[in-house]
């Protein structure tokens, strides 16, 4: 400590109190034979982090024209320009806010007036945070993070385009035809900056990256519609669509580094560095569709649907291009039958109903059916080199997708739904390895090798709990489980802290069993697969049995492999739902939500993190660690060696340790609004108006130990340096004129 006593709390100077608010008006009218829509909004939010903006501005017009007595036509136009910064995110960034925040050392204020930037940065090692009254510098070279988040860059403009036009014409009755044309274009332009004076961007003297996006997805519709209904009972909905689809991406980036000066930073300005780079990429797709539905009802008590549609996608070799799919449905309204009449007052209404479809995945990657070639540098000659071994083979991914469940209604005041589901994709294009021997470029082709089958139930119950002349409540309560497996798969696909293995949920965590700590020397123990413990002697790196009579020797050499890993636990939650509550009492209405979910496991790499055993700040969990015999901890923190934490934290592995339940109960929304009286608002000459407060993400009940249960990085369940979910409370006024 120094002589000031210095105790930063840097979570003080990373996150704020954010300000949003957000405006919208718009108008509407018309005539018989036109009717037109504009409207405007802008909205301004500011994240928790100090440097998180987010600014968007919305315009929508649409103007709809009675050509003729049978035909119609219409435009509309949706754009859009938003503005967004924020902080670097990255799992092994030191500039990354999480990561860094939370090894900033307490002993280090965040500003020091004799350095030329005026913030706390080492002056021998200038990429760190200052040392204070340390004697060293923070390992890592972790930069001062209140510095990064304030001077270095990382920001993103994008302009989006939606324009549609359409006509439609009605030559008889029930029947319409309707031509539609639009399009897509997004324009993304961005750019990170890291100045030279310290952290991420000293290395480098200075680094600028930009890079220009354009997305344009171009679409054609033709649609055929026929309603009718023939002798009051019958009553059928033929619809005939045809479709063409072209998407294309292009980018250009460039970068610069070796800067004159932080002066002309952040944007790339000519003669300004010393070194630069340039790159690029363009890549299109394109899907045709023809889609027929039918659907027809009796009297609305029988229901019966089907539909046909076949699509070519140019991502898939030409003998597999097209793909047809097929779906169903039914329902049958018992209610309606005349046995029914006798409970019709107790259960209203009852409705059983089934469907089954199958669909296709386009997402599938560009031209991976296609042998290919990329650019390539020898030296100062350009030329090009063998890059992707084709699969001609390729055919869709498919997914079939069941439900099977009923509606009904009592007393005409409580509604009940339950439903089974399934959805099982077959045909998954994933890299399948090959023989080094074959020589094909990274040593992987693509083929459908995968399959993958979820299921589960959903109820929903809901209705009006009570009601009387000026105060009403109703609620629904609704609960889903999912339940997902791996069921067909060429070998396992291993990760640092998760597998995709046959039999198995997608994306298990997988890794070693900790044990806990030997209380007669502090090492860590883990059980290997045959059900050996094994405690790790970080004096040397190796491992050795654990003998439960002689705990403070250590037994024979062993090991601990990747065959000793096993999943412990899914990363997908098996249940979730949520409790909506809805109050009204005269001119006051009241929403109050709740959200849960469960049955899933989080992989807390952040708290790992935490325990590095590094000169860093570290987390209150080591505090109780093995200190010696007579001071064992709480037997879960092993003892702890500088620069040793990789060894006894499996740093590099994935472990029960840290993995946690990730069950949750949220309540994600209350509000309370006030609407004006008629008599009041009719004054005003206004049509209605209503001031509100709102609060979202209000607590969270959870035994999770980070920050947010829902938090995730890299992949689903697995938490490394992630940003909370931020609470939010909003004031409004709705007008209606």
């Amino acid at each position: 400590m120094d002589d000031k006593g210095t105790d930063t709390n840097w979570n003080d100077y990373v996150f704020r109190t954010a300000f949003q608010h957000s405006h919208a008006l718009s108008v509407s009218g018309g005539t018989d034979e036109t009717q037109y829509y504009i409207s405007g909004g802008y909205s301004n939010q500011e994240g928790i982090v100090i440097n998180n903006k987010f600014e968007r501005y919305t315009f929508n017009a649409s103007v709809d024209q009675k050509l003729l007595k049978f035909m119609k036509a219409g435009f509309s136009l949706n754009a859009s320009y938003q503005k967004n910064t924020g902080p670097i995110k990255g799992t092994n960034s030191i500039s990354d806010n999480m990561y860094a925040t939370t090894r900033m050392l307490p002993n280090v204020a965040v500003y020091d007036k004799t350095h030329p930037t005026g913030y706390n940065i080492d002056v021998a090692s200038p990429k760190s945070l200052g040392r204070g009254a340390n004697l060293l510098p923070i390992d890592l070279t972790v930069p001062n993070i209140v510095w990064v988040l304030k001077n270095n860059t990382q920001e993103n403009e994008s302009y989006r385009l939606m324009p549609t036009g359409y006509v439609e014409i009605n030559p008889l009755k029930g029947l319409s035809l309707k031509t539609v044309v639009g399009a897509d274009i997004s324009l993304l332009d961005n750019v990170y900056a890291w100045l030279p004076d310290t952290g991420d961007g000293y290395g480098y003297n200075g680094l600028i990256s930009e890079t220009n996006y354009t997305r344009k997805r171009w679409t054609l519709q033709n649609i055929a519609s026929y309603v009718r209904t023939f002798h009051e009972k019958h009553n059928i909905d033929l619809t005939a669509v045809t479709e063409w689809s072209k998407y294309e991406y292009r980018n250009v980036n460039a970068g610069a580094r070796d800067m004159s000066s932080s002066f002309f930073m952040p944007y790339i300005i000519s003669n300004t560095y010393n070194t630069q780079s340039s790159g690029g990429d363009y890549t299109y797709n394109g899907i045709a569709s023809y889609i027929f539905r039918a659907n027809y009802n009796y009297n609305s008590t029988y229901y019966i649907g089907g539909s046909i549609r076949r699509d070519g996608l140019s991502r898939l070799p030409e003998n597999n291009r097209w793909g047809t799919f097929y779906g169903g449905s039914f329902a049958v309204r018992l209610s309606q039958m005349d046995f029914w009449t006798g409970i019709k007052d107790v259960v209203s209404d009852f409705r059983l109903r089934g469907s089954y479809a199958e669909v296709g995945n386009d997402d599938i990657g560009n031209f991976t059916y296609l042998d290919t070639f990329t650019a390539q540098l020898y030296g100062s000659q350009t030329g090009i080199s063998y890059y992707q071994t084709g699969n001609p083979a390729l055919k869709w991914e498919k997914q079939n997708i069941y439900d099977l469940g009923f509606d009904l209604s009592l007393y005409n005041r409580v509604n009940f739904t339950a439903a089974y589901w399934s959805k099982k994709n077959s045909d998954i294009v994933l890299d399948s390895p090959t023989p080094p021997s074959l020589g094909i470029p990274w040593n992987v082709i693509s083929r459908n090798i995968g399959a993958v089958e979820n299921h589960g139930l959903e109820f929903e119950l809901g209705g009006t709990v009570y009601r009387n002349k000026n105060f009403s409540y109703a609620a629904s309560l609704n609960f889903s489980t999912q339940y997902n497996k791996v069921t067909e798969l060429l070998s396992d696909m291993t990760y640092e802290h998760y597998i995709i293995r046959k039999g198995e949920s997608m994306r298990s965590l997988y890794g070693y069993i900790y044990e806990g700590v030997n209380m007669a020397n502090g090492y860590p123990m883990y059980r290997k697969a045959d059900g050996t413990i094994v405690q790790g002697n970080p004096n040397d790196s190796k491992y050795y049995v654990y003998d439960a009579a002689n705990p403070g020797t250590l037994g024979a050499a062993s090991s601990l492999i990747a065959a000793d890993k096993v999943v412990l636990g899914n990363t997908i939650p098996k249940w979730f739902g949520g409790f909506d509550n809805n109050l009204k009492y005269k001119n006051f209405d009241m929403n109050i939500f709740f959200r849960f979910s469960g049955g899933n496991k989080i992989a807390n790499v952040t708290r790992r993190d935490m325990m590095n055993m590094y000169f860093q700040n570290n987390g209150t969990e080591i505090l109780d660690r093995w200190q010696s015999k007579e001071n064992p901890g709480n037997g879960k923190v092993p003892i702890i060696i500088y620069n040793k934490g990789s060894f006894l934290n499996l740093e590099a592995d994935g472990s029960s340790r840290w993995v946690e339940d990730g069950d949750f109960l949220k309540l994600q929304n209350i509000s309370l609004g006030y609407t004006l009286p008629k008599t009041l608002t009719e004054r005003l000459t206004l049509n209605q108006v209503r001031v509100y407060a709102q609060a979202q993400n209000l607590f969270t009940i959870t035994k999770y130990t980070g920050l947010d249960p829902e938090v995730y990085t890299t992949t689903l369940g697995v938490d490394w340096n992630g940003n909370p979910q931020q609470r939010s409370f909003t004031f409004g006024l709705n007008v209606v004129f």
